[in-house]
């Protein structure tokens, strides 16, 4: 289920928009990685991404749904876990 939410694939329209690259160091917890291989996104935005509410883009011309919740909720649980997880776009 997390691994879903992270990539937050749109399987209705059959687009893949993110692809996941999970790392298990010996010294720390996994590393997830989730790289955007959609419309991207700006370097100073990665951090953003797991804010509450945060979401690209202008509200009135976005064409994705979304309560910009997913990735902060992911964090959160993956933390639990001494997991990893950052965002990249290519």
């Amino acid at each position: 289920m997390l691994v879903r939410q992270i990539a937050n694939v749109d399987i209705e329209l059959g687009k893949r928009i993110a692809f996941v690259d999970i790392i298990f160091p010996e010294t720390q917890g996994p590393v997830i990685n989730v790289i955007d291989d959609g419309v991207g996104f700006p370097p100073e935005a990665a951090e953003k991404l797991f804010e509450q509410f945060f979401r690209l883009g202008d509200e009135l011309r976005r064409s994705t749904p979304g309560t910009g919740l997913g990735l902060s909720i992911t964090r959160r649980i993956l933390a639990l876990e001494q997991a990893t997880i950052r965002a990249h776009s290519q």
